[in-house]
């Protein structure tokens, strides 16, 4: 750079000066600067800003010690939300078990199944252990009277029964005989 472009660059107009910078007569001179002095006022400013990030260093450091904890909180409220989201879902579960064992009595004594039985009502809606109750009861032996022999080997009949035995036998005979009946 010329004495003439570190002028320029400094703001001022040339006006008619001479190449060699010195002019004779009215001409306005051009203030020159050396490259001491350009090095100079360059350093100057240059101390100004960096006074500016004097504790840039600090700020950063306090900086990322803030995201660090940021982050291990974040860290510790999706632990807890994993929690309770998993704990949510057991209590559903819970629930849900419980609505289908619920469904599985009521079906299971509406249609009749003993309740060793219970395992085989299957299903997670109550439509579908209906279905599998109406299957299961379907297939199972129908309950009749029970056939007891008198005596004389002859149901039915009043031979060879003693008196000890009439009231029972009165009683027998007013049991209905229809299957699955009471």
């Amino acid at each position: 750079m010329t004495q003439k472009d570190i002028g320029t660059a400094t703001g001022q107009k040339e006006q008619g000066a001479p190449a060699g910078g010195q002019g004779t007569g009215s001409v306005n001179q051009e203030k020159t600067f050396t490259q001491e002095e350009l090095n100079t006022a360059v350093e100057s400013r240059l101390a100004k800003e960096r006074e500016k990030y004097v504790d840039y260093d600090v700020l950063k450091g306090k900086a990322e010690k803030y995201d660090a904890q940021e982050e291990s909180q974040k860290s510790e409220i999706q632990k807890l939300t994993d929690r309770l989201t998993a704990a949510e879902a057991q209590v559903a579960a819970e629930g849900k078990r419980r609505q289908e064992a619920s469904w599985r009595s009521e079906i299971r004594k509406e249609k009749g199944i003993p309740e060793d039985m219970d395992a085989l009502l299957s299903g997670s809606t109550k439509e579908e252990i209906e279905a599998k109750a109406a299957i299961i009861a379907e297939n199972l032996p129908k309950a009749t009277r029970p056939v007891i022999k008198t005596e004389t080997g002859n149901p039915g009949s009043d031979e060879g029964v003693d008196e000890k035995k009439a009231p029972y036998k009165k009683l027998l005979s007013q049991i209905t005989t229809e299957p699955g009946g009471g």
